[in-house]
């Protein structure tokens, strides 16, 4: 998965594809360094979660800023929860 990552990233003047990697909590550090020592490239990484959440309306062109969003199940169904009435 890294590699296709990697290697599928698009040119400097291009928009960068963010990949949304969730798992639980304890795997999340486990990418973090999977990421850190299998990579080559300088990967933008971000972890979203309680504690990094974000309330703006650009939120989709702050998380199009990075190359891969860690984030866990519980804060996916979070925020679905919160948008379905």
């Amino acid at each position: 998965m890294l590699a296709n990552i990697v290697n599928g990233r698009p040119k400097e003047d291009a928009p960068r594809k963010t990949t949304l990697l969730v798992a639980s909590p304890s795997l999340l550090t486990q990418w973090e360094r999977e990421i850190e020592v299998h990579t080559n490239a300088e990967l933008v990484v971000t972890r979203y979660s309680a504690g990094s959440r974000m309330r703006t309306n650009r939120f989709s062109e702050i998380m199009g800023q990075h190359d891969i969003v860690l984030t866990t199940y519980q804060e996916v169904r979070s925020r679905l929860e919160a948008l379905i009435p």
